[in-house]
C-alpha cells in the first residue's frame, strides 16, 4: 500500500501563477454552484470546467483521482441512502436514482476541485491568503497569523505523516509483520505501526517548535509594526477581473442550469 500524498505539484502554468485568493474564491463559488445544479447538463459543464482547470494547470490526473478511493465508497453509500430516501418520499424510481446520482457527482467534483486547489497552491501562499482574508478580525484581538500558520502546518504535515507511515510500515514488514493476512493479523500489525508513527510525529513537532522559537516566533511586535511578509503580492486588477468573471459564470450556471 502506497501512502505517498503530494501536497503541492510544481508546474509553470496559469493556474499556479494565479493569486491564491482568487483560486480560493473561485473554489468557494464552484462549491456553492454544485449544490444549485439540478440537472446533468449543468453537472457536465461543471465537470468540463474542472477538466479545463486541470489542463490549464498541467496537473497529472492520477494524483487527483487515485487518493480518493475512500471518498468514492462514501459517495456510493450516499447515493444508496439518497435513493432509498427518495423512494420513501413517494418519488418514482428514476427520479430517486437521478437525484442520488447527482448528489454523488457533487461530492466527487467538489473533492477533485479541492485537490486541484491544493496541488496548485504552496503552503506559504495558502497561509498568506488565510491571513489576508482574516485581517479585519485582528481589530477584535483574533490571532489571525497564528491561525493561518496552524492551518498551513496541518496541511504540510499530511504528506509527512504519510511518509512516516510508509517508512514504519516497511520497517515492520521487514521484521515479519503480517499486513493483509486476515483481519486480526492486520489490526495487530497496524497497532504496532501506530506507536512509532506517533513518536516520530512528536519528535518532528518538537523540532519545529525549537526552530520557531529560535527564529523568535511569537515575540511581541516592534514599534515599527507587526509581522510582515517576505513576498507580498498585491491584488491586481487582473486578479479582480478573473475572480469577478468566475463568480459571474458560477452564478449564471446556478440560476439557469
Amino acid at each position: 500500500m502506497n501512502f505517498s500524498i503530494p501536497a503541492y505539484i510544481p508546474r509553470d502554468s496559469l493556474v499556479h501563477q494565479c493569486d491564491a485568493r482568487v483560486k480560493l474564491g473561485l473554489l468557494l463559488a464552484y462549491s456553492i454552484t454544485l449544490f444549485f445544479l439540478h440537472g446533468w447538463m449543468g453537472m457536465g459543464l461543471a465537470a468540463v470546467a474542472l477538466a479545463a482547470s486541470v489542463a490549464a494547470g498541467r496537473l497529472p490526473v492520477r494524483p487527483i483521482v487515485a487518493p480518493l478511493v475512500p471518498l468514492y465508497v462514501l459517495a456510493a453509500i450516499t447515493v444508496g441512502l439518497s435513493y432509498l430516501n427518495g423512494n420513501g418520499t413517494g418519488a418514482s424510481g428514476w427520479q430517486a436514482l437521478n437525484g442520488a446520482l447527482l448528489m454523488g457527482a457533487r461530492i466527487i467534483l467538489l473533492a477533485w476541485a479541492s485537490l486541484v486547489f491544493t496541488y496548485s497552491t504552496t503552503s506559504n501562499h495558502l497561509m498568506d491568503t488565510l491571513s489576508s482574508i482574516s485581517h479585519p478580525l485582528r481589530r477584535i484581538g483574533v490571532p489571525t497569523d497564528d491561525i493561518a500558520l496552524t492551518l498551513s502546518l496541518a496541511l504540510r504535515f499530511i504528506p509527512l505523516i504519510a511518509q512516516q507511515m510508509q517508512l514504519v510500515r516497511n520497517a515492520q514488514y521487514s521484521r515479519g509483520a503480517k499486513f493483509g493476512e486476515g483481519p486480526f493479523n492486520s489490526i495487530k500489525a497496524w497497532g504496532g505501526t501506530l506507536i512509532p508513527v506517533l513518536v516520530g510525529l512528536f519528535r518532528q513537532g518538537e523540532t519545529l517548535a525549537c526552530a520557531m522559537e529560535a527564529r523568535c516566533y511569537g515575540a511581541p511586535p516592534s514599534k515599527r509594526g507587526g509581522r510582515t511578509l517576505l513576498n507580498r503580492r498585491p491584488f491586481t486588477i487582473g486578479d479582480m477581473t478573473v475572480l469577478v468573471a468566475g463568480i459571474a459564470a458560477c452564478a449564471l450556471a446556478a440560476f439557469f442550469l
